[in-house]
């Protein structure tokens, strides 16, 4: 399915987190069915709330002293539901291009 694409940039000294298409669309037909450059795909539900849409449409800003909610709560809601692009290298635990897997920490008593 063709869903969008939520990206992660620097700004000033925090972040704003988007929502993009995620691929060209080149023809819509009135099946629903849309044609990106040769390939014809549905359009998938992203399963965002009204309010996540209108934010991230818009681009939602993260000061340095959000980014633990960035991190911890809202791109890990995101990455379930539709495709992240990181595009900085300033968030521990993410790298630029590509989400990194949880870390997992054992203790043993």
């Amino acid at each position: 399915p063709l869903l969008p694409v939520a990206r992660v940039r620097d700004r000033d000294d925090g972040f704003e987190l988007s929502i993009a298409p995620g691929a060209t669309i080149t023809e819509r037909f009135a099946n629903g069915i849309v044609l990106c450059d040769d390939t014809l795909r549905y359009p998938g539900d992203p399963k965002l709330t009204a309010r996540e849409r209108d934010d991230l449409t818009r681009g939602r800003y993260f000061p340095r002293d959000a980014v633990a909610e960035l991190v911890t709560a809202i791109l890990p809601s995101l990455r379930k539901r539709i495709p992240l692009e990181i595009e900085t290298d300033r968030i521990a635990g993410f790298s630029a291009g590509i989400i990194a897997k949880p870390l997992k920490i054992f203790s043993f008593y």
